[in-house]
């Protein structure tokens, strides 16, 4: 995923081989409107299935001064597990919304535009 140009926001759908431990990639969605703020972390799958649910963590508006906004995101696996994304030092984490189809079909994010000098929220 680092090798991967940092303005790009890649959310990887995956279909387990049953029996072998091989994953192949069946599809691989691009958001082409992402930002060049933050680092990614290491690549996490689901170790049977899919995602079938998420909880953000969230810094909410700080009325004029910095906001972070998004700072963390954990996905929850049919199985139950959980894969939690590299983790921001601030804001709290919601309620898992779990998919009522069995797993995640598609994600939305929304993007701060730049601001100048200013820090960055970015996503959103």
């Amino acid at each position: 995923v680092k090798l991967l140009m940092p303005a790009t926001l890649i959310l990887l759908l995956s279909l387990c081989t049953l029996g072998t431990g091989v994953r192949e990639y069946t599809s691989v969605l691009i958001v082409p409107n992402g930002g060049h703020w933050g680092k990614w972390g290491i690549l996490q799958l689901c170790r049977y299935g899919y995602a079938n649910g998420f909880a953000p963590k969230v810094e909410p508006s700080q009325f004029g001064r910095d906001d972070t906004a998004l700072n963390g995101i954990c996905l929850r696996c049919q199985d139950d597990s959980i894969l939690e994304s590299s983790v921001g030092k601030w804001g709290t984490w919601t309620s898992f919304q779990v998919c009522p189809g069995g797993y995640l079909i598609s994600s939305t994010r929304r993007k701060e535009s730049p601001e100048g000098g200013g820090d960055k929220a970015a996503a959103n």
